[in-house]
């Protein structure tokens, strides 16, 4: 969608400025701030709500949640190590993520992707085991990533 401001000097004539859009829709400026201001806050505000939940609970535990989420901090990103666990663990769920949103986009429902990762993780072990003597990386590697959509696919076609 392509955006063109009409330039109205934002209030002439007690106007506000509009946005025409590249299929005819004009939305006021202060509707599209509204909206941006909509979805930076909401995510945070979201955040703020589950750590405060998180916080009650653990609290309610006997524990102290301040010390709880700073570990937690620490845990995930105190050092190499842990940013690295992190990055590793976190890689999965991402792909995961973006190949649902490609899905949800199109308006297809499809709830699952970690069975998908997982047939699709052993589709490519599978051909790599098979073929790790005789073929050589060059091969191997674009063979397993072909066996793991090929995996992912199948079991997806299976809902």
């Amino acid at each position: 969608m392509v955006l063109t401001t009409i330039p109205s000097w934002y209030t002439h004539h007690g106007l506000r400025a509009k946005i025409l859009t590249s299929e005819g829709r004009t939305n006021n400026l202060a509707n599209s701030s509204r909206d941006l201001l909509r979805n930076i806050l909401a995510p945070i505000c979201g955040v703020v709500v589950g750590l405060a939940v998180g916080a009650i609970f653990i609290a309610l535990s006997g524990a102290d949640p301040l010390a709880a989420y700073a570990a937690m901090v620490r845990g995930a990103f105190g050092g190499q190590r842990q940013i690295t666990e992190t990055v590793l663990k976190a890689t999965p769920l991402l792909i995961m993520g973006l190949g649902l949103t490609v899905a949800f986009r199109a308006q297809v429902w499809n709830i699952g992707g970690e069975g998908q990762y997982f047939i699709g993780a052993l589709g490519a072990v599978l051909v790599g085991l098979w073929l790790q003597e005789s073929a050589s990386a060059w091969v191997l590697i674009p063979l397993m990533l072909v066996a793991g959509v090929i995996g992912g696919a199948l079991w997806a076609g299976l809902a």
